[in-house]
Protein backbone atom coordinates (compact mmCIF):
# COMPACT_ATOMS: atom_id res chain seq x y z
CA UNK A 1 0.00 0.00 0.00
CA UNK A 2 1.19 3.48 -0.91
CA UNK A 3 1.94 6.11 1.20
CA UNK A 4 0.01 8.46 -0.22
CA UNK A 5 -3.17 5.95 -0.25
CA UNK A 6 -2.87 5.69 3.33
CA UNK A 7 -2.27 9.08 4.29
CA UNK A 8 -5.99 9.63 2.22
CA UNK A 9 -6.89 6.73 4.18
CA UNK A 10 -6.02 7.82 7.55
CA UNK A 11 -7.66 11.45 7.23
CA UNK A 12 -10.78 10.21 5.88
CA UNK A 13 -10.98 7.83 8.85
CA UNK A 14 -10.30 10.48 11.20
CA UNK A 15 -12.80 13.06 9.34
CA UNK A 16 -15.12 10.46 9.42
CA UNK A 17 -14.84 9.70 13.04
CA UNK A 18 -14.95 13.13 14.29
CA UNK A 19 -17.96 14.14 12.45
CA UNK A 20 -19.34 11.31 13.72
CA UNK A 21 -18.61 11.65 17.43
CA UNK A 22 -19.87 15.52 16.80
CA UNK A 23 -23.31 13.94 15.69
CA UNK A 24 -23.35 11.43 19.05
CA UNK A 25 -22.74 14.72 21.29
CA UNK A 26 -25.12 16.80 19.28
CA UNK A 27 -28.00 14.44 20.20
CA UNK A 28 -26.34 13.65 23.55
CA UNK A 29 -26.47 17.51 24.16
CA UNK A 30 -30.50 17.70 23.44
CA UNK A 31 -31.75 14.93 24.99
CA UNK A 32 -33.66 16.50 28.22
CA UNK A 33 -32.06 16.20 31.23
CA UNK A 34 -32.98 14.04 34.48
CA UNK A 35 -33.49 16.60 37.32
CA UNK A 36 -30.89 17.17 39.82
CA UNK A 37 -28.57 14.99 37.64
CA UNK A 38 -25.44 16.24 36.07
CA UNK A 39 -23.49 15.46 33.11
CA UNK A 40 -20.43 13.14 32.90
CA UNK A 41 -19.00 14.59 30.03
CA UNK A 42 -19.51 18.41 28.72
CA UNK A 43 -21.34 17.25 25.29
CA UNK A 44 -20.96 21.01 23.77
CA UNK A 45 -17.01 20.69 24.62
CA UNK A 46 -16.87 17.70 22.62
CA UNK A 47 -18.64 19.08 19.82
CA UNK A 48 -16.24 21.87 19.29
CA UNK A 49 -13.18 20.01 19.60
CA UNK A 50 -14.55 17.50 16.45
CA UNK A 51 -15.80 20.35 14.57
CA UNK A 52 -12.24 21.48 15.18
CA UNK A 53 -10.55 17.92 14.25
CA UNK A 54 -12.96 17.83 11.51
CA UNK A 55 -11.50 21.90 9.89
CA UNK A 56 -7.76 20.44 10.59
CA UNK A 57 -8.64 16.79 8.86
CA UNK A 58 -9.53 18.85 5.58
CA UNK A 59 -7.16 20.92 5.50
CA UNK A 60 -5.09 18.19 5.76
CA UNK A 61 -7.02 16.58 2.44
CA UNK A 62 -6.12 19.99 0.75
CA UNK A 63 -2.73 19.67 1.49
CA UNK A 64 -2.80 16.26 -0.21
CA UNK A 65 -4.18 17.71 -3.59
CA UNK A 66 -1.25 20.05 -3.73
CA UNK A 67 -2.16 23.62 -2.39
CA UNK A 68 0.44 24.42 0.48
CA UNK A 69 -1.78 26.15 3.33
CA UNK A 70 1.27 26.73 4.95
CA UNK A 71 2.55 30.03 6.82
CA UNK A 72 3.42 31.97 3.93
CA UNK A 73 1.41 35.05 3.12
CA UNK A 74 0.47 38.93 4.50
CA UNK A 75 -0.04 37.71 7.77
CA UNK A 76 2.74 35.38 8.33
CA UNK A 77 4.99 36.06 11.47
CA UNK A 78 8.75 36.87 10.26
CA UNK A 79 11.09 34.39 9.81
CA UNK A 80 13.80 33.80 12.34
CA UNK A 81 17.14 34.36 10.20
CA UNK A 82 20.45 33.34 12.23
Amino acid sequence: MSALLLDWLLTGLVFCASLGLAAYGNWKAQQPRKLLQVWSINWHFVIIVCGLICVLAVVHAVNLLGVETGTSGPLAPPRFQP
